[in-house]
């Protein structure tokens, strides 16, 4: 400790003492259109967690909106992508929820300037920010993909058991067939009344 005190004095090392949170975030360059790394004060922006819009959560578990606004298994990126969307900074953290532990992630979202004023007018608070995150998350790219995914495994599985029945139904009429041969060939050797 005597050695870093007297570095300190020196000038070799100098204490950074941060005032505010200052987080390094990827963000697009409105001027270029790039992305570039730039340091943030994120103190002031709000946080939304996946649960706070999760159809499977009840309010005390902490859904804050209302059951039929609310998506099915939500995740930061949807999240995250939906705020960008509506042109709004935001960010991912890598934090959890107290009453969501086993869920990771959340995200920062810079919704209001520095004077307080909402930065978009369409959404002016946090509750009007969760319902239009709700709106715009089931139609995400990775929802659309899942769920095309989704439709050709059925598809594919309807296929192979239309083919597993009709070959059934194939096997099934061979082996009527040979049945009724051999009752046929059993019927020969019996004796009429």
């Amino acid at each position: 400790r005597e050695r870093e005190r007297e570095r300190e004095r020196e000038g070799i090392l100098q204490p950074v003492i941060p005032d505010r949170a200052m987080v390094r975030a990827i963000m697009k360059d409105p001027k270029t259109g790039k992305q570039v790394a730039v340091d943030v004060d994120a103190k002031d922006w709000i946080c939304l967690y996946p649960a706070y819009i999760d159809a499977k959560r009840s309010e005390s578990k902490g859904r804050k909106v209302s059951k039929e606004l609310a998506v099915e298994a939500p995740n930061v990126i949807e999240m995250n992508d939906s705020c960008r969307h509506l042109g709004l900074m935001s960010m991912i953290e890598d934090k959890r929820h107290p009453a969501d532990f086993f869920v990771r992630g959340r995200i920062r979202v810079k919704l209001k300037d520095d004077k307080g004023k909402p930065l978009v007018q369409a959404v002016p608070t946090r509750k009007a920010l969760l319902r239009e995150i709700c709106k715009l998350v089931p139609n995400h790219m990775s929802r659309q993909k899942a769920n095309e995914m989704r439709l050709q495994q059925k598809a594919q599985a309807a296929a192979m058991l239309k083919g597993k029945d009709s070959s059934s139904s194939q096997a099934a009429s061979t082996s009527s067939s040979k049945s009724n041969k051999k009752n046929k060939k059993k019927g020969k050797g019996k004796k009429k009344k």
